[in-house]
């Protein structure tokens, strides 16, 4: 594989190498003087729909992270230049997408592209995205939210609507059989064509739905004739098709890289794999039906671990309204209702009061072993704010005032990127460390802070919470940043109490909320 450089419009060969980026076990990272440009250009040196959708959400993630960043994509010119090879890919992926700053045909100084990656020779199903972010400084945390997503104009979602409803009824799939069918092993195989065959015959009858559908051949030529066809798809435009992808209940293809673009919004079924589907893309792999298969719901458990959405996914634009809007934490797609109605008991993790009404069981994240410190640590820091990412809950705005109280004298630790033993040892040194609402109302932060023996600040639950801790005597909660301004400061002169507070804390979570009491409570809750 050759490395490439771009540097100030120009590509340029560097070296032929047998991995592509930097190993874990010898790692580089992105320069900190370019981060503090603020002005980051996103791009691929491969060129396939599918290469850049797999990219297509490092704009809002990057943005979540540097808030105040520029982030751009070559134009269509720009990578005629650079690579002479003319496509629409990067545009199709990123037109009306909020969290860029324009099409450029112009770069001054270094692009650090897809090349520019960490990986693992141990894990070799780590998704493309994410090892690209690890070389742009994230964290495990920060870029657990990584896949492709699509900003349709308003007159593509009325036009793809319109062609919805006037060949469906809205219970439909796609099919797509591209020039790559039964061309797996050579440029037709047999064995490649029957597995393919076999493959995407199964999928097609056990959802016998109307299909909207792409075939390089006419379909009457391929195996799937059989099928409900509900429009051929061909001569709509990308983006459109892409839109009908989306609000589809199942995608099938042999191998197509516009099918990787929709994974967020739809179960997507792939015959083929060119390489280990996950070097792309983080992708809904739970087979549900197993359930059905193994049909014994009287002795079924569920447990549901998501946050935003059922499947883990949030909906788009959801993370930037709940920011103001609470109850759009609790998305719309919620509750797994197959599960829910198959299974005799479902558990979650989010667990509001109105899902109780429907019979689901609360199940909250617990402490397990790793986050304990073995080596005691006495406190001498009297405040500790670390996150992964600030854009969520009362993040930000609690960050700001830590780093003001840092500035009046106090001794207070805060911003990320540590590596977790450190991590666990400031927090141990620590009389109080903060939590806030993340991904979900309660993380792993909060069960770190009370394994620590450390007053765990914390933002006040919507959801469900057995066993709670005590406020004032075991934690302390917050629901504003000025009540949070007014209990900091209180306890900031009264550490005595903060220890207090925190023995107490770990004390109740190693009565009730550690692993094995978690399974405890599972065992007692079905028998």
């Amino acid at each position: 594989m050759i490395f490439y450089r771009v540097y100030d419009n120009t590509l340029y060969q560097v070296s032929d190498k047998s991995n592509i980026g930097f190993s874990v076990t010898d790692a580089s990272y992105i320069p900190d003087e370019y981060l503090e440009q603020q002005e980051f250009v996103v791009m691929r040196t491969a060129h396939g729909i599918g290469d850049w959708g797999i990219l297509s959400a490092m704009p809002r993630l990057l943005k979540l992270k540097y808030p105040d960043c520029k982030v751009y994509i070559p134009s269509e010119q720009l990578l005629a230049k650079l690579f002479g090879n003319s496509h629409k890919n990067a545009y199709i992926t990123f037109n009306n997408n909020p969290y860029i700053d324009g099409f450029i045909d112009d770069i001054k100084g270094e692009v650090f592209h897809d090349q520019y990656r960490i990986y693992d020779d141990n894990d070799t199903d780590i998704p493309l995205v994410e090892q690209m972010l690890k070389f742009w400084q994230f964290s495990e945390e920060e870029y657990t939210d990584s896949q492709p997503e699509i900003y349709w104009t308003q007159t593509e979602i009325n036009l793809g609507n319109y062609i919805i409803n006037e060949h469906s009824d809205g219970n439909f799939g796609c099919l797509l059989v591209s020039n790559r069918f039964g061309t797996q092993r050579g440029k037709h195989d047999e064995i490649t064509y029957k597995r393919d065959t076999d493959n995407m015959t199964k999928v097609l009858k056990d959802n016998d739905l109307p299909y909207f559908y792409w075939s390089h051949i006419p379909l009457e030529s391929t195996p799937f004739n059989f099928i409900n066809k509900a429009l051929n798809i061909r001569n709509i435009s990308m983006r459109v098709q892409l839109y009908i992808k989306s609000k589809a209940k199942i995608n099938l293809s042999n191998q197509c890289g516009s099918n990787h673009m929709v994974v967020r919004y739809s179960t997507c079924y792939e015959s083929q794999r060119q390489f280990p589907i996950k070097h792309n893309f983080n992708y809904p792999g739970i087979d549900y039906d197993v359930v059905k298969r193994v049909n014994r719901p009287e002795s079924t458990v569920y447990i549901d671990g998501s946050e935003w959405t059922f499947s883990g996914q949030p909906e788009v634009g959801q993370v930037a309204e709940a920011k103001y809007d609470s109850s759009r934490r609790r998305g719309t797609q919620w509750v797994n209702t197959d599960m829910l109605e198959y299974c005799k008991w479902y558990f979650k993790r989010e667990c509001y009061p109105e899902d109780a009404k429907l019979g689901i069981i609360p199940l909250l994240f617990g402490a397990v072993e790793r986050y304990y410190n073995d080596v005691p640590q006495e406190k001498t820091i009297d405040l500790f704010c670390a996150y992964g990412q600030i854009n969520d809950g009362l993040r930000r705005e609690t960050e700001q005032l830590c780093n003001q109280l840092k500035d009046e004298g106090f001794k207070v630790v805060t911003g990320g990127g540590y590596d977790f033993n450190t991590y666990k040892n400031i927090l141990s040194q620590s009389y109080i460390a903060v939590d806030a609402w993340g991904g979900g109302d309660c993380c792993a932060r909060l069960w770190e802070i009370f394994a620590n023996k450390t007053c765990a600040f914390t933002q006040k639950y919507n959801i469900l919470f057995p066993n709670k801790f005590i406020d004032g005597t075991s934690y302390v909660e917050y629901s504003t940043i000025q009540e949070f301004e007014t209990k900091i400061r209180y306890y900031l002169n009264n550490k005595s109490e903060c220890h207090d507070i925190g023995l107490k804390g770990y004390e109740h979570l190693t009565n009730y909320h550690t692993s094995e009491q978690r399974v405890k409570y599972i065992l007692e809750t079905i028998q």
